[in-house]
């Protein structure tokens, strides 16, 4: 039988007056990939704001791992296990990627780990944007990198 982590119940929830989700219900199994699909405006990006506690539900529940966690605080939403990284250009621009880095492993508290899976990820990074001179360019802000560069780096 499986196993129910994530379950949205008739979940609402609006930006102002706008009602954005009406009536949203789904549950995500254990150990399997969901995909939501829509049109632009459809409600894809609200419902994962909800899930994340970055919106606020006015109407209906939340739960991961079978607790509550509607209008519980984002941190504590992250501290539990799920994450939101919006698209776009959604990083740190006074921080270089390095500090971007260590900013998505705040919540862990296996130093050594951190260190290895930035090492790791630096390495892959480097062999997107290297070429003569250019890996130099990941040690600046982000904000001072060419919009090519920034592009690569992009999580």
């Amino acid at each position: 039988m499986s196993e129910t982590t994530l379950e949205l119940a008739n979940v609402e929830a609006s930006y102002g007056p706008v009602q954005a989700l009406r009536g949203v219900s789904l549950k995500v199994e254990r150990g399997k990939i969901v995909t939501v699909l829509g049109a632009n405006g459809a409600g894809k990006s609200t419902i994962l704001k909800t899930i994340s506690g970055i919106l606020d539900p006015h109407k209906g529940q939340i739960r991961f791992d079978g607790e509550e966690i509607q209008g519980r605080d984002p941190d504590w939403i992250v501290r539990r296990g799920i994450g939101h990284v919006p698209e776009g250009r959604e990083i740190f621009p006074l921080l270089t990627v390095e500090e971007n880095l260590r900013m998505g492993a705040y919540t862990r508290r296996d130093s050594d780990g951190v260190a290895r899976d930035i090492i790791a990820a630096m390495d892959r990074k480097r062999s997107l944007i290297y070429t003569p001179g250019m890996w130099k360019l990941v040690m600046l802000a982000i904000r001072n990198l060419p919009r090519a560069v920034m592009r690569k780096i992009e999580f």
